[in-house]
């Protein structure tokens, strides 16, 4: 467990939440698709209908400012599970600018799908054209992108909802046993 995505994931955890996993994506895969995509902008512009060398000397300075800032903002973006849910908080600066997350069941407390996408993501709950309209509904669809070990976590969090379903049950059982008459 990273310390840094630790202590940033456990501020955002409500008090009976508990922490399961916590990691920031992977460094070499972060350091590779902003380098690729400025490759591709520079070379995008180089091979424009007019080339020059002022178009390749913007091309250069702008595929550079696009490699910083993202590869600056994917160091600060933070994954963790907890036994609730799934977290991304993005700090910045020593301040916390964004913070989606996902619960591992619906409102109906039925399971939401965690699988396991391509390119090192674990997804969580709806994605593509069926992601949902409102980003407060609680399965509007998460993902954690480049994972060095995105099998580990999709199962770790599987076996967390798994365990939440189980808790549910049990209490759906405890109530509804209580309401019988002896």
């Amino acid at each position: 467990m990273d310390p840094d995505a630790a202590a940033a994931i456990r501020a955002q955890l409500d008090s009976d939440e508990s922490l399961l996993w916590a990691d920031t994506p992977d460094t070499i895969l972060e350091f590779f698709y902003p380098l690729l995509f400025s490759f591709f902008f520079t070379g995008r512009l180089y091979f424009s209908r007019f080339p020059s060398a002022t178009s390749f000397h913007v091309a250069i300075a702008g595929s550079i400012f696009v490699f910083l800032l993202s590869w600056m903002l994917s160091r600060h973006t933070f994954y963790g599970l907890s036994n609730h849910r799934a977290i991304t908080v993005l700090a910045f600066f020593g301040r916390t600018w964004t913070t989606r997350s996902a619960s591992l069941v619906n409102l109906n407390d039925a399971p939401i799908v965690i699988r396991r996408g391509h390119l090192w993501k674990v997804i969580f709950g709806r994605s593509g054209k069926n992601r949902g309209t409102s980003p407060y509904d609680p399965n509007v669809g998460l993902v954690f992108r480049s994972l060095a070990n995105a099998d580990a976590v999709c199962e770790h969090a599987r076996a967390a909802q798994q365990s939440m379903l189980a808790e549910i049950e049990a209490r759906s059982k405890a109530r509804g046993s209580s309401r019988l008459p002896p």
